[in-house]
């Protein structure tokens, strides 16, 4: 095996192998979000300058939550009759939830007559084609994938035609079992707390871990340090598996890292970032009351938690320099991998015979935290939305599509094989349940990776910010200048980026 895994396209697999199993698993993954309980969560929302917003949870009692309803096939046929014989186009990211999602649009061509061209294309295209629709005005999309991180820029210009308004102005076509409160992170699709996108999936960085190697060498390890080998829960103790691990075979590395200088390292280094923080994770970026980043983002905890990223990557692979998603992925795919953070959408693909070394062989937790700061949010958390172009002239087909694709019945049938969360109802189903001890208790490490989640800001600046930031974390993570000359570069180039909005 060569040290340096061959590339594999961004989650461009999709014959996974989704084997049911025949006995019911993970009670607890049921009622963390799904079933009737007593307690639900209530959210508050406070604004600063009505831009940056804190979100603050509160357990509250709850007497019922109403059983699951499937709207029949009829009501969707119906509802789309006026626009029979529209021709309505999808854009999106070429990810397993969207490959997968690409398979049933036949079935909704023939319930509803609607023609659906559905257009799957690399992550940094996405962006490109929307904002040049956008910008021309020409319309040429009408379903968009928004990722989270797009949603300020894409609201606050205008380009979006909020879901809660479609809502409002057509009841007709909303399915009356659509139940909003139902998706996952809800509140991470509002812009000035107004639901502008229809959630689509949610999922976030995780845990993954060689059981195999694990259990192959408990007894050296425990010999060494004197305690057991298992999952940390503390950043020491993974740094500790780490070092051990690395060396331990010919090509076997501790640690694995997205560092190319990229929106991946950015996503990388705010893990890390927001480890050493507040848990109030908006202030590790910007200070509310100034609409600033210098004293923040290069803050000397912050310097700290860059210095750390940079330590551990000693344990990764020589070329996790040049990694991005799809190198790490690959990396792990190729069995280099003994544990490391990473993005919890390509979980699938390490079961697939056709692209994977390590079928069978791994596992998935929420990742560990600093001892001396646990309440902090630590991974990096992604939930994206349908939105609908403002300029469409096909809103009401593209309204019935965005739902059709997200409605109850066959979310957890699209779950399943995508290997993300959609609806909390999808949890308690038997093929959801089946297929998380299948593949690694993938679901349930999810639900609890999901507690210690940040997403990004929704300010209208952020994905401008996060470009911005690419390159001073690039120079610091291959020794060109010091984690604190990079952050100072950073901190004054979100400062101007700020300015404009927030003089």
């Amino acid at each position: 095996m060569s040290q340096e895994p061959s590339k594999v396209g961004r989650r461009t697999f999709i014959n996974y192998l989704v084997a049911i199993v025949a006995t019911g698993v993970v009670v607890g993954v049921g009622t963390y979000l799904a079933t009737p309980k007593e307690a639900a969560e209530k959210t508050v929302t406070t604004t600063v300058r009505e831009t940056l917003t804190k979100t603050v949870t509160q357990t509250v009692t709850q007497t019922s939550v109403p059983t699951s309803t499937i709207t029949p096939d009829s009501w969707w046929a119906d509802a789309a009759k006026k626009y029979a014989g529209t021709t309505i186009r999808v854009l999106t990211e070429s990810v397993p939830p969207s490959l997968i999602l690409q398979k049933y649009v036949p079935e909704f061509e023939k319930l509803t007559g609607i023609k659906v061209e559905f257009e799957a294309t690399y992550y940094d295209d996405v962006y490109a084609k929307e904002m040049a629709d956008f910008a021309a005005h020409t319309a040429i999309y009408d379903v968009l994938y928004v990722e989270i991180e797009w949603l300020g820029a894409y609201a606050g210009a205008g380009y979006l035609f909020p879901v809660e308004d479609m809502i409002k102005e057509h009841p007709e076509l909303t399915d009356p079992n659509l139940d909003l409160q139902d998706f996952v992170a809800l509140e991470e699709r509002k812009y000035k707390n107004k639901l502008y996108t229809l959630p689509y999936e949610t999922f976030g960085y995780l845990y993954y871990y060689r059981k195999d190697l694990f259990e192959k060498y408990a007894s050296d390890f425990k010999r060494e340090y004197g305690r057991d080998l298992q999952v940390p829960k503390t950043m020491e103790e993974y740094e500790d598996i780490a070092k051990f691990f690395t060396g331990r075979e010919p090509n076997l590395y501790g640690h694995l890292a997205q560092a190319k200088t990229h929106n991946a390292l950015v996503c990388d280094w705010q893990n890390f970032h927001c480890m050493f923080g507040s848990p109030d994770y908006e202030k590790n970026f910007i200070d509310p009351n100034k609409m600033r980043s210098s004293g923040v983002v290069n803050s000397s905890w912050a310097v700290e938690a860059l210095e750390y990223y940079i330590k551990l990557l000693k344990y990764a692979p020589p070329g996790a320099l040049t990694y991005t998603w799809d190198e790490a992925g690959a990396a792990m795919q190729e069995g280099l991998i003994a544990q490391g953070p990473f993005w919890g959408d390509w979980a699938l693909s390490m079961f697939d015979p056709s692209v994977s070394k390590v079928v069978d062989k791994i596992g998935f937790a929420a990742f560990p935290r600093l001892s001396k700061n646990p309440e902090a949010k630590t991974m990096n958390g992604c939930a994206s939305g349908w939105g609908i172009n403002a300029d469409s002239k096909h809103k009401e087909a593209a309204w019935l599509f965005a739902q059709w694709t997200k409605r109850k019945g066959f979310d957890a049938v699209w779950m399943k094989d995508a290997g993300v969360l959609g609806r909390k109802s999808s949890i308690n189903d038997p093929v959801v349940q089946e297929v998380d001890k299948k593949f690694g208790n993938l679901f349930t490490a999810l639900l609890e990776a999901s507690k210690y989640y940040y997403f990004p800001l929704r300010i209208k600046e952020y994905s401008e910010m996060k470009t911005a930031a690419e390159e001073p974390l690039g120079l610091a993570v291959n020794g060109k200048i010091s984690a604190k000359e990079a952050l100072d570069m950073l901190a004054a180039r979100w400062d101007e980026i700020l300015k404009r909005s927030y003089p």
